[in-house]
C-alpha cells in the first residue's frame, strides 16, 4: 500500500497503480507505452475458471494537484 502523502497540509491519498509504463520501462517501448493496459485506474480482473471479465466499482474525486 502506498502510504497518504500531505500536500498543503491535507492528507492526500493515492489511488491505483505508481507505475504506468509496462514491465519493459520507458526507454526499450519508447512511443509504445501508450499501448499497455498496465495500471489504469480501475483494473480488469477475470474470472480464473470462466474468463468472465469482473469490474470494481468505485467512486473517487480526481483532482489536479
Amino acid at each position: 500500500r502506498i502510504k497518504p502523502m500531505l500536500i498543503d497540509g491535507k492528507k492526500t491519498y493515492q489511488i491505483g497503480i505508481p507505475i504506468h509504463w509496462g514491465y519493459r520501462g520507458i526507454a526499450e517501448d519508447e512511443g509504445k507505452t501508450a499501448l499497455n493496459p498496465v495500471n489504469l485506474l480501475s483494473p480488469t480482473v477475470v474470472d480464473p475458471n470462466a474468463y468472465t471479465p469482473e469490474f470494481k466499482g468505485f467512486l473517487v474525486k480526481v483532482e489536479k494537484v
